[in-house]
């Protein structure tokens, strides 16, 4: 017979696989449609999991990926035996002393997967009829260039650029200067090697 804690557990599994569904069928529908940047490494469903699996830009190898996955975890490790139990104190103490690790592994091991699923700008926005994704995406980053006053002369900061994408569009349409800040190496990599294919190094970092 199940308990009430068997019942919630297996309530859990089903809606992480459907929403883990939804989600694939969305990343495919949007990566379809005819709105990927030109030299996107993630364009197409098919040539960007590939990418994700021979990526020469990320700072982890093959060998590491695994490594990295399982350290992650272990950072987890007790803090959920039970639902609704969110952490022990052994685990929290854990975490504090490698916070640095921690958030490192996961935008490492992350960062492909948006870019993948989402383009380089890691956010949604309203669209309307007719709009494609990558539409409403640059609608929306163009807006709040013209709310921020942004334009030719004029410097930005972008805290939590991510790999850049919002901060290039931006800069494309206003000509503003900015500069964009993450926490992440191999963001900060990748956001760079977009900004120089875009030919807006001297404005953008």
């Amino acid at each position: 017979m199940l308990t009430e804690e068997d019942s919630a557990s297996q309530i859990f599994v089903i809606g992480a696989a459907v929403a883990s569904i939804l989600m694939f069928n969305v990343v495919v529908k949007s990566r379809q449609s005819k709105c990927c940047e030109a030299k996107d490494p993630f364009a197409g469903t098919i040539s960007g999991s590939t990418t994700l699996l021979s990526n020469d830009q990320s700072v982890l190898s093959r060998e590491e990926v695994e490594g990295s996955i399982r350290g992650y975890e272990n950072l987890f490790s007790g803090s959920r035996k039970k639902i609704g139990a969110i952490s022990n104190e052994q685990s929290i103490t854990n975490r504090k002393k490698e916070y640095k690790t921690m958030v490192n592994s996961f935008y490492d091991l992350v960062t492909d997967f948006y870019q993948w699923g989402w383009g380089q700008s890691f956010h949604f926005a309203p669209r309307v009829k007719g709009e494609t994704f990558m539409e409403s995406i640059k609608r929306f980053e163009f807006k709040l260039a013209l709310m921020a006053g942004l334009k030719e002369n004029v410097k930005a900061i972008d805290i939590g650029c991510g790999v850049g994408g919002p901060l290039k569009n931006i800069a494309h349409f206003s000509g503003a200067d900015i500069t964009g800040l993450t926490l992440n190496e191999y963001q900060v990599k990748v956001g760079n090697r977009y900004i120089e294919e875009a030919g807006l190094e001297k404005r953008c970092r």
